[in-house]
């Protein structure tokens, strides 16, 4: 084989295992990682792992993977802030009726990549009340 040829399909190895890394989808990730790819990148899907996940599996009785599907929604002024669109879904989850079926759940929240929650995304207005201890605090 002509080095030219050699050097032609070396780059396009190049080319297909960059397009790999980058356009694939995510494999496996904990909480923390999946928030910091949906911040960093606007979207992660993947199979969720660690302690959430273990504690999902624990409670639908299923001991197939959790599926996350994590969406930037919006990003605030607070740099690394932003509101995720969360989907979790696992395939396999015991039924009432004994039968096994797929589960899926959705759920948002403003979060940054430090953990903390941002600052723009809080409406006081919203909690006109301030919260009032329940009877049994009181005792």
């Amino acid at each position: 084989m002509s080095r030219r040829r050699k050097s032609r399909y070396g780059v396009m190895a190049a080319t297909a295992i960059m397009a790999l890394v980058v356009f694939a989808p995510a494999h496996a990730a904990d909480s923390k990682a999946i928030v910091l790819a949906a911040l960093g990148d606007g979207v992660f899907t993947g199979t969720m792992t660690g302690g959430i996940a273990d504690k999902f599996k624990t409670i639908t009785r299923s001991a197939s993977p959790v599926q996350a599907k994590v969406v930037l929604l919006k990003r605030f002024k607070d740099v690394g802030c932003g509101r995720l669109k969360f989907t979790l879904g696992q395939d396999n989850v015991p039924g009432p009726d004994g039968s096994s079926r797929p589960f899926e759940t959705t759920f948002e929240m403003n979060v940054c990549a430090d953990g903390s929650y941002p600052s723009d995304g809080v409406d006081l207005a919203q909690f006109p009340v301030a919260p009032q201890p329940s009877a049994k605090d009181l005792k």
